[in-house]
């Protein structure tokens, strides 16, 4: 969408906090109507998030207090 219409619907930061997941192995994207709203990640079981949260930071980006059960053993 963002090629078609000519508009970036990323800002900087939520760019980097997808490159920060993805240099994790995790994935992410944006969420909301453009414009930055805010970032879904989903990371491995083996990853700390922690460390990924201290990179955002590093970055001036601020990770929710969110978490998505694991209902699959």
């Amino acid at each position: 969408m963002a090629k078609f219409s000519n508009l970036e619907l990323e800002t900087p930061k939520l760019h980097r906090l997808i490159e920060i997941a993805e240099s994790f192995g995790g994935v992410a994207k944006s969420s909301g109507a453009g414009g930055g709203d805010c970032g879904i990640v989903a990371l491995n079981k083996k990853t700390d998030p922690l460390e990924v949260y201290t990179a955002w930071q590093s970055e001036g980006i601020e990770p929710l207090n969110l978490k998505v059960h694991d209902v699959i053993n």
